[in-house]
């Protein structure tokens, strides 16, 4: 059975770049696991950025097909076992 991969798309900042990332479900601690189940199953409201333009924003996806779950959250909503999750993204963030 392949490891389930969680897709992160990062959009915005100052420059308004796109990148992606890509980590293995498996590796998450189960703090990071859990506060990634919250934001994928939509108990992590995403608020407006009023006044908070260079903030960037976040998609997570994960799953294949039915099953595939995805959520966007801006900055300042995360979780903060997800601040640090992404701050050491494994592999890094891909431009695109």
């Amino acid at each position: 059975m392949p490891e389930e991969k969680v897709e992160v798309v990062r959009r915005g900042g100052i420059a308004g770049v796109t990148a992606r990332a890509a980590v293995d479900r498996a590796s998450l601690s189960p703090e990071v696991a859990a506060a990634l189940d919250a934001v994928l199953s939509g108990r992590v409201r995403a608020t407006p950025a009023a006044g908070r333009a260079d903030m960037f924003t976040y998609e997570f996806a994960s799953g294949q097909g039915a099953a595939r779950r995805s959520a966007r959250v801006a900055e300042h909503d995360l979780p903060p076992e997800l601040h640090a999750l992404l701050q050491g993204v494994p592999g890094g963030w891909h431009l695109g």
